[in-house]
């Protein structure tokens, strides 16, 4: 009875450290970018970003502890041409109606805090791929008004026919839209109190 007791006190000794040791911040929409770029004609390159998304970073004693989470409304999509938006969220790209949201979950976090390195799971459409997101991370700061802050950056490239995004008319000297999409991502989170 005596060891049951010992090991249940112990067992909950532990919880108690990881619950201290564990912090848990939101993504501040407000503060933050989830961008794209990719190559238009082989001439130039078009940038675009989601305006709406939502998102969760665990924090733990170690930087291999963090864990983050994500969900974008495609919906949200902006690239500054209105007729381009509406062709984006239509079948032959995104498909909004069927599929309204983009989610990232991250898998394994390495690396250092100038030299970040987050590995994870990319959902768009029906497909999930493993990406990886180079980047860095800030220290935490307290802004004016008591809240703790800190902030990601993290960059990637990922072939969009591995998502279904396959819609492509090819001219002359080649194709219309490039298969290679660079993703850009800055964040701020702040603590949850």
């Amino acid at each position: 009875m005596k060891q049951i007791t010992l090991a249940t006190m112990l067992f909950l000794s532990l919880g108690q450290i990881q619950a201290e040791t564990t912090k848990t911040y939101q993504l501040d929409a407000g503060h933050a970018k989830v961008g794209f770029e990719v190559s238009h004609m082989m001439i130039s390159n078009v940038d675009g970003r989601f305006t709406k998304f939502t998102g969760t970073i665990v924090k733990g004693a170690k930087l291999s502890d963090m864990k983050i989470e994500t969900e974008i409304d495609v919906a949200s999509i902006k690239t500054d041409d209105t007729d381009r938006d509406k062709h984006l969220l239509e079948g032959d790209f995104f498909d909004v109606q069927k599929f309204p949201k983009i989610t990232f979950k991250s898998t394994k976090i390495s690396g250092t805090e100038k030299k970040l390195v987050i590995e994870g799971l990319l959902t768009i459409k029906d497909k999930t791929e493993k990406v990886t997101l180079k980047g860095s991370m800030t220290k935490e700061i307290v802004d004016p008004w008591g809240n703790t802050r800190f902030g990601i950056n993290g960059s990637s490239e990922i072939d969009r026919k591995k998502f279904n995004l396959t819609f492509n008319k090819v001219a002359e000297f080649g194709p219309v839209v490039g298969d290679k999409v660079k993703l850009n991502i800055s964040s701020e989170a702040i603590l949850k109190k």
